[in-house]
């Protein structure tokens, strides 16, 4: 789940970098020494990790045993030799 995340999140922030959406052009240093690659390997990043992040959160969320009155501490059973006497 989290390796889908992070997958999920490259492609986007790759995406966003190709689509030029928040590029300055007005500005006379619009693309700066950076190339259109780099620009897209930094934001591909940013977003993998961050997706990798919230999936990770999502996954515990998912993952997290449910705790009642009936649920053992720790989620352990009792000995059954402990038990018996």
């Amino acid at each position: 789940m989290i390796l889908t995340g992070a997958v999920v999140g490259f492609l986007l922030g790759a995406g966003v970098a190709v689509s030029g959406r928040f590029e300055d052009t007005g500005s006379p240093v619009a693309q700066g020494p950076y190339s259109p690659t780099a620009g897209i390997g930094y934001l591909g990043l940013l977003g993998a990790g961050l997706f990798a992040l919230a999936a990770a959160v999502v996954a515990l969320a998912l993952d997290k045993p449910t705790v009642g009155p009936d649920t053992p501490v720790g989620g352990f059973t009792a000995c059954p030799a402990a038990t018996d006497s």
